[in-house]
């Protein structure tokens, strides 16, 4: 018999790694994703410095960081 936990963790179908060395802070990670996908829409598991992120709802991290860096240039700008 499954858990209502086990049922949701079984709902987060879509998996994406991201090294630690492109991420500033776990917290800021969880920021940015919560912005992204919404709160509680995702799990996160560290793990031999590779960030494994699962969720529901398709999404491109490489497309989601260029875009937080290009509006980060123009605020500097």
């Amino acid at each position: 018999m499954s858990t209502a936990a086990e049922l949701h963790f079984d709902d987060l179908t879509v998996e994406r790694s991201l090294h630690s060395k492109y991420v500033s802070s776990p917290r800021r990670l969880s920021t940015e994703l919560k912005d992204l996908l919404g709160p509680g829409q995702y799990k996160v598991e560290m793990r031999h410095n590779v960030y494994n992120i699962r969720t529901s709802k398709e999404f491109d991290l490489h497309e989601f960081w260029i875009q937080k860096l290009s509006r980060k240039i123009r605020m500097n700008s």
